[in-house]
C-alpha cells in the first residue's frame, strides 16, 4: 500500500480530527516532507480538507488535514493504514476529554427480541477484542 493510500485511510479512520503534517508523519512513520507532499496531493480530492487550523494532537495552529465524513468506510480495515511498530495517534483517543468512554454505541431495537441477545453479544465481543477506543453500549 502506498503512502497516499495509508494517509487517506488514516485520515478516514480519524474522520473529523485535524492533523498537522508533523503529527501525521509520526503516525505513519515517515518524515514531515513526505507527509506534506502526500497531503498536498490528497487535498485535491473532495474527501480531504486541508486548511489552517489547530492540530488536535500537538495543539499548534498550522496547516492541517482532515477527512470529510464518509459513512461507507469499514472500521475493520483500520490497521491496514499504519506501518507495523509505529505508535498510532489513536492511542491518545482511548478516553474522551471528560474521562468517560470515547464512543457510545446505541443499539436500536424494534421487534428483534429473538435476535437481540445473540447480536448484542456479538457486538460486545467485537468491541472488547478489536475496537481501539473505550466504549459503552446502551
Amino acid at each position: 500500500m502506498d503512502l497516499a493510500a495509508r494517509a487517506r485511510g488514516f485520515l478516514i479512520l480519524h474522520e473529523g480530527a485535524d492533523f498537522c503534517d508533523d503529527c501525521l508523519a509520526r503516525a505513519l512513520g515517515v518524515d514531515a516532507a513526505q507527509a506534506r507532499e502526500t497531503l498536498t496531493t490528497l487535498a485535491k480530492s473532495p474527501a480531504i480538507l486541508r486548511d489552517r487550523w489547530t492540530c488536535k494532537f500537538c495543539r499548534r495552529s498550522t496547516l492541517v488535514s482532515r477527512a470529510i465524513a464518509n459513512p461507507t468506510f469499514a472500521l475493520n480495515r483500520r490497521y491496514a493504514f499504519i506501518r507495523p511498530g509505529v505508535r498510532k495517534v489513536s492511542d491518545t483517543l482511548k478516553v474522551s476529554d471528560t474521562g468517560g468512554p470515547a464512543v457510545e454505541i446505541v443499539v436500536p431495537v424494534h421487534n428483534e427480541v429473538a435476535d437481540l441477545e445473540r447480536n448484542v453479544s456479538r457486538l460486545h465481543d467485537y468491541l472488547q477484542d478489536e475496537f481501539p477506543f473505550t466504549w459503552r453500549t446502551t
